[in-house]
This record gives structure tokens, C-alpha cells and sequence, in this order.
């Protein structure tokens, strides 16, 4: 099994120069408020770009917490610093919440820190190293005080509406996995043409995957909810700004101790 690491030389030949028109629509196709990555990655040239204000008022509708007294995801500490705090959140939002993981790892690793004590509260975890994706939305919608950890599938695709979903935990932020074999291939191409692989094609791409998670909260006009961001590099790295500014326009991003954020939602309500 093969793939092309670069199709721009290809598409204009077999598809693009072809076809008359093209309309092409999504809510993440930029990064920083520009097409570039994705038509750079396409060959798509002589284009009509447009970028369309959201139909939602998330100034209104949302908001996003970065909590800024804890460790980075790659800290070995970091599922054992947050844990308690993690649980008692969790047991503040008595379900409506979605957590997304990266990892399996990091999924199972928090899962047996913080179940047992949840299922004390009857609050039910629906992991996906458990339970099928179909399984898991079904369970969700159908009862009360639940809660999804859900990996790469829950990213996307996934449209709950309403008080069933009113939390959304994001874990880490999804770069690329440098080992996969088509992006290690990229990476060493990259390397060899003077790219820096890393602003280039990593971020793009953990950006691009970030507006899809962050976009399963707010799925009508009349939905509300918050997205607690657990990775902090998002305001503590230069390229943090990257993501900041790729979430919706007014979305207030706010910054507080993680035990506050108990307090906050308490508040809130």
C-alpha cells in the first residue's frame, strides 16, 4: 500500500483544469483566516476565496476556559496532577459533557482515575476503549448524566444539539503523530526541501483538527456551552495564537486556576 505524499503536481492535470466549476464549503478549511494550507496542499490556483461570519453568536453562546496552574500533556504528571480536580468538575456538570483524547493511552489512563469515584455519583463514563461509537451516542442522548471520552472519531461528525452537550473538554491539542509512516514521510520531505515541518504542516493541521472538535459544542442558535482547552501551550507557546485565532470571532477565551473553573460554571448557572 502506497500514497502520494504531494498531490498539488496531479490534481490540476486530472481534476481541477477539467472541470468548469467547483464550489467547495466547510468550516475548516482555513488556518489564521487563510485558505493557503488547503489550497497550497491541493494545487489550487486562480481561485474566488469568501469566509462567511458564523450564523452563531458566540460571544454570547460560548466560552472557552484555559486553565493556566497546570502541566503541559506531555508531563508524565499530568493525568495524576489533574485527576481530583478533573473529577469534581466532571461531577459540577453531572453529564452533558464530551471529553476528547488524542490518545488511548491518556483516555484509559484518566478513565481509571476518575470512573470509579463517578460512578459513586451515578454518573455514567461512556469510554470508547469500551463501548462503540453507535453505542456511545445512543447511551448519550438517550439518558441523563452522561459523559463521552472519545478519541480520533468524536472530533468530527458528531452533531448534538441542545442541553444534552452543554461541556466539552479538549485533553490535548491534535497534532499530527510525527511516527505515522505517510507523516514521517512528509517530515523528511519537508526537511529536505528547507521546510519547517513543524509551522508548516503540523499546526495546520493540529488547527484544523481543533476547530472540528471545538465545533461539536454550539450546533444551533439556541445551544450554550463552555470548552475547557486542558492544554495551556495554547497560551503559553508562540503558536498558540495560531489556534486563538482560528476559533470563532468573539468566543471569550478565559484564563483561571483549574479548580476554579467549579466556581465559574456554578456561577454561570
Amino acid at each position: 500500500m502506497s500514497a502520494l505524499l504531494n498531490v498539488e503536481g496531479h490534481l490540476p492535470d486530472i481534476l481541477w483544469d477539467k472541470m468548469r466549476n467547483i464550489l467547495m464549503t466547510s468550516a475548516t478549511l482555513t488556518v489564521n483566516d487563510s485558505f493557503n494550507f488547503f489550497t497550497d496542499a491541493l494545487g489550487i490556483s486562480n481561485q474566488n476565496e469568501l469566509i462567511v461570519d458564523s450564523p452563531f453568536n458566540y460571544e454570547k453562546q460560548s466560552r472557552l476556559i484555559i486553565p493556566n496552574d497546570i502541566y503541559t500533556p506531555s508531563n508524565n504528571a499530568f493525568t495524576s496532577q489533574i485527576a481530583d480536580d478533573l473529577t469534581d468538575i466532571l461531577r459540577t456538570f453531572q453529564g452533558s459533557t464530551m471529553v476528547l483524547f488524542t490518545s488511548y493511552s491518556m483516555l484509559n489512563n484518566l478513565y481509571e482515575k476518575v470512573n470509579y469515584k463517578l460512578e459513586e455519583d451515578n454518573i455514567n463514563v461512556l469510554s470508547q476503549s469500551k463501548y462503540s461509537r453507535k453505542y456511545i451516542m445512543n447511551k448519550f442522548k438517550a439518558g441523563k448524566n452522561q459523559i463521552i471520552f472519545g478519541t480520533q472519531s468524536f472530533w468530527e461528525g458528531v452533531d448534538i444539539v441542545g442541553k444534552d452537550l452543554k461541556y466539552l473538554i479538549i485533553m490535548r491539542l491534535p497534532f499530527p503523530v510525527p511516527n505515522d509512516p505517510v507523516n514521517a514521510a512528509r517530515v523528511k520531505l519537508m526537511k529536505e526541501e528547507g521546510k519547517n515541518y513543524f509551522f508548516e504542516y503540523f499546526i495546520p493541521k493540529a488547527v484544523i483538527k481543533f476547530k472540528q472538535g471545538f465545533g461539536r459544542l454550539i450546533r444551533s442558535r439556541n445551544d450554550k456551552g463552555i470548552v475547557i482547552c486542558m492544554d495551556n501551550r495554547i497560551i503559553n507557546k508562540r503558536y498558540g495564537q495560531v489556534f486563538l485565532n482560528s476559533i470563532p470571532d468573539k468566543c471569550p477565551v478565559i484564563k483561571m486556576k483549574l479548580r476554579q473553573v467549579i466556581d465559574y460554571v456554578a456561577g454561570e448557572d
